[in-house]
């Protein structure tokens, strides 16, 4: 109940994105999707933004103490994605799709 998660694809089809959505206040949660292997493509762009607490913030002192993480993630030999959700973040998934399934 603390995962809410939004698939969306782009206009020119070339882009699965997913909004990810932890609001649990202390969980992490490992998270998996099933992805069609002929169509998803790697490297998986991730954003990922997040904290140890929900108090931490950026101020004038530390203006970027929380700022996204960004990193690529490789599929799974079944062409899908793992993923661990950190509690109270956001996450945004982007998937190439091949354009041979277009």
């Amino acid at each position: 109940p603390y995962i809410d998660i939004v698939a969306t694809r782009s206009r020119d089809g070339k882009t699965l994105t997913f909004l990810c959505v932890n609001r649990s206040l202390e969980q992490d949660i490992p998270t998996n999707f099933a992805l069609a292997p002929p169509e998803a493509a790697a490297p998986v762009e991730v954003d990922q933004i997040a904290a140890e607490s929900r108090y931490e913030r950026n101020d004038e002192v530390e203006p970027e103490h929380i700022v996204p993480l960004k990193r690529t993630l490789p599929l799974n030999e079944l062409g899908g994605l793992s993923i661990v959700l950190p509690h109270d973040s956001v996450t945004v998934i982007r998937v190439p799709l091949n354009s041979s399934k277009h």
